[in-house]
Formats: C-alpha cells, sequence, structure tokens
C-alpha cells in the first residue's frame, strides 16, 4: 500500500451501516450482511423460520471517531471518506488528539484545531506506557506547540514539511520517541504503525462495498 500523506479538509462522511455476520445452515461458510435476508443464499430456506448455527453479530468497525480518541493520532483520506473514497493510492491526511479528543493537524492552511472533520478516522491509540509522564502536560504542549511559527502556511511543503511532520515532531517534543524509536523515521512509523491499520481497514472497506454492491457476501470459514 503507498502512502502519501497531503492536506485534509474534506468534512463529507458518510453514516456506516453494521456489517452483520451469522452461520445458517454451514459451519464452513459465513453470511455478512447489513440485513438478515429472508432467503437463506446457500440452503434456501426462510431464516426467519429456521435456526441459525451461529446468530447474527457485528462485525467491528477499524474507524473511529476524535471525540472518543483522546492521546491518539488520527488518520483519514485527505479527500472524502474512508467508505466512500479512499483506494489504496489515496492521499492521507495525519493528526492528534488531546486529552479531550479535540483534534489538530496541519496543511497548506497552518493549523486546525477542530474534531469535527474527524468522525470517520482510523484510530492509533497512544498507550498508558507512552505518555506516562507527560499525560499531564499533554494539552498545554500541544496547543504551544501547535502556536509556532513553523506551522504556518508560508512553511508548508507538500513533500518535506507536512501534516506528518507536525505529529511525529510533537512526539519527538513529548519524548515518545524513547518507548516508540520508529518517531524518529517517516517510513517506520509507517510501518509500524500505519500500514497495519489501514490494511485492516482496506479490507474492510472492500467487504462493505461488496456487500452494498450484492446484498451479502458469503465467506469461506478458515480452519482454526
Amino acid at each position: 500500500m503507498t502512502i502519501e500523506i497531503g492536506g485534509g479538509t474534506d468534512m463529507e462522511y458518510d453514516c456506516i451501516r453494521k456489517v452483520k455476520c451469522f452461520q445458517h445452515c454451514d459451519k464452513n461458510y459465513n453470511i455478512l450482511c447489513f440485513q438478515l435476508p429472508f432467503i437463506c443464499p446457500l440452503c434456501r430456506r426462510n431464516v426467519s423460520c429456521s435456526e441459525s448455527r451461529i446468530p447474527p453479530y457485528s462485525i467491528p468497525s477499524p474507524f473511529g471517531d476524535a471525540m472518543s480518541s483522546p492521546y491518539s493520532v488520527l488518520i483519514k483520506p485527505t479527500y472524502g471518506s474512508f467508505i466512500r473514497d479512499y483506494e489504496n493510492s489515496s492521499n492521507l491526511h495525519i493528526g492528534i488528539t488531546d486529552s479531550k479528543g479535540v483534534a489538530y493537524d496541519y496543511d497548506e492552511e497552518g493549523i486546525h484545531v477542530n474534531s469535527l472533520s474527524w468522525n470517520q478516522c482510523v484510530v492509533i491509540p497512544l498507550s498508558k506506557a507512552l505518555i506516562a509522564g507527560v499525560q499531564d502536560g499533554w494539552d498545554n504542549n500541544l496547543y504551544q506547540f501547535s502556536r509556532n511559527h513553523r506551522w504556518s502556511t508560508d512553511w508548508y511543503r507538500d513533500s518535506s514539511h507536512n501534516c506528518f511532520t507536525f505529529v511525529l515532531q510533537f512526539l519527538h517534543h513529548m519524548d515518545i520517541n524513547r518507548l516508540m524509536p520508529c518517531v524518529a523515521s517517516r517510513s517506520e512509523f509507517c510501518k509500524e504503525q500505519i500500514v497495519p491499520h489501514t490494511t485492516r481497514a482496506a479490507q474492510f472497506i472492500g467487504l462493505y462495498r461488496q456487500i452494498e454492491k450484492e446484498g451479502f457476501v458469503i465467506q469461506v470459514v478458515k480452519p482454526s
């Protein structure tokens, strides 16, 4: 997956429907859908009148929102939403939250302090171990750090001084690199922190779009 970092100002998001999973008649196949079908696509029996091997349950979404995610790194597409617009080649935008879930990010327009545009994003929470000792001063440090002239519009460069620079330099400023060495390297941070989350997100998006198109997806159960 190619990851490019760009600005992000698009605030249009779609409500994500819950993806349900159940087994009706065959232990080797899961059926994934938004709404239970009337007829089982495998055995053609009425689902409401016959017992399911595994009752429906919801598949966890890989997306969260800023307000519910204090002390976290956030990722979203530069334009549009993950569910509707994301492709493997899409540019991504990155931000970081304070203790109350208020998001700070940097782009060609300067610093933004706004959680509303982060209501469908990938969340990378910073563990208690990482922020131990700096938690009390996190909010003030983030606020003061964001006011530095380095985050003005004049300093912005698409490839060398951008939203990624802002987040990594703040983490370094807070000494997070002491326990998370990948903070010192863009490529390592992408590899260790971003790619695993966006890979999971891409898999969910692919499944979601397939259900939207076909109504349901039949999934072979992998042997345990």
